[in-house]
């Protein structure tokens, strides 16, 4: 470890914990484990996403939760308190999995607990469930960020991707947020909109920008799921709406001013870079993530939601369960250790899921 940089580390970490361990940890994973991505990390996770619940109040069609034939019953305080007390490191936890998290009934609970620790709290919500009370319990209990899914600035095309929500309630509710932010005089929760950008909203996205700011949100985060003209994907299936590298970074770059001018930080993913360059693997999720399926199971990252593969079926590839052992016994066992050597490999040695991912490409 460089000395010098130890100092700049511990500033970067110090605002978000109360305990030392997590920021020991995270300084040793920047300058050692996750530029070299040994097989056995000599550091813990630092952040987590927890799936609290499957149940949705919407039925977005784009959406993976329409899928799931589980039960859609809820991860427990109890539950939830195990696999947190199983990860000494940790310094943010990410509540979202595949359902609305406040609808589950230890939300507020689970929140109360994770924030004693000291640990940086947030999560992703369709917005409809932002009432008074909610509000300012989220805001009482120091709620880090909110990211709101907002998907379109047109008050039509946003209710046919989040079917069951309106317009006028989302903005309604969210700029009630923000007077009460402002009224109980406090600057979190952070509040962002995410956005993902397909085919039909790709030019709607700059005045997504211009609602947010009209709205008083703080930042815009903007992914893609978008097939290029000349990538792999157009190929294959010649049917599927493309689009071309020029008009995606147009229609980016135009939204990057809109907020330039309207005081809204706009985060776009490097969607094009990952595009062009397959032959590279530069993950480094299972050195410093991992996401917890609202039985326990255990899974590097948040991707293999998107593989729209039969719960019971992907249960089969868990790398352990958090609920059933503490996931700090689970971090560096044999199956762990072979995922983080197939990352750095050849693709033949890759862990089923990370196959394919835009994320992990190399060939």
């Amino acid at each position: 470890m460089n000395p010098t940089k130890i100092p700049q580390l511990l500033a970067k970490y110090k605002h978000r914990l109360v305990h030392p361990t997590p920021l020991i940890n995270a300084a040793v994973a920047d300058v050692y484990t996750v530029p070299r991505r040994p097989p056995r990390s000599p550091t813990g996770v630092m952040s987590a996403q927890i799936e609290t619940t499957l149940r949705c109040n919407l039925a977005c069609p784009m959406c993976e939760n329409r899928l799931i034939k589980d039960p859609k019953n809820d991860m427990t305080l109890e539950q939830f308190k195990k696999v947190i007390d199983g990860m000494p490191t940790l310094i943010s936890i990410n509540l979202t999995g595949i359902g609305e998290s406040l609808l589950n009934k230890d939300i507020f609970d689970m929140i109360a607990y994770a924030k004693k620790k000291g640990i940086y709290v947030w999560f992703t919500t369709n917005g409809t469930l932002l009432v008074e009370k909610v509000n300012r319990r989220l805001i009482e209990l120091g709620v880090d960020e909110l990211v709101i899914s907002f998907d379109a600035a047109d008050p039509e095309m946003f209710e046919q991707i989040r079917k069951g929500a309106t317009f006028k309630q989302v903005t309604g509710n969210l700029r009630d947020f923000v007077a009460l932010r402002k009224k109980m005089g406090r600057s979190r929760p952070h509040l962002s909109f995410g956005n993902t950008v397909v085919w039909d909203n790709l030019k709607d996205v700059p005045k997504i920008v211009g609602v947010a700011a009209d709205i008083g949100i703080d930042k815009v985060i903007i992914g893609a799921n978008l097939v290029l003209l000349d990538s792999p994907e157009a190929v294959v299936n010649p049917e599927v709406k493309k689009v071309g590298k020029h008009e995606i970074r147009q229609v980016f770059e135009e939204a990057r001013k809109v907020g330039r001018e309207r005081g809204v930080e706009v985060v776009v993913a490097d969607y094009i870079a990952a595009c062009e360059k397959p032959e590279l693997c530069d993950c480094v999720r299972p050195w410093t993530t991992c996401y917890i399926m609202k039985d326990g199971s255990i899974f590097p990252c948040c991707e293999v939601t998107q593989r729209r593969v039969p719960r019971e079926l992907m249960v089969k590839f868990a790398l352990g369960n958090a609920i059933e052992t503490p996931f700090h016994k689970v971090w560096n066992t044999v199956r762990y250790q072979h995922l983080r050597e197939g990352i750095t490999s050849d693709v033949s040695k890759r862990y089923d899921f990370c196959k394919g991912c835009m994320r992990c490409r190399r060939k």
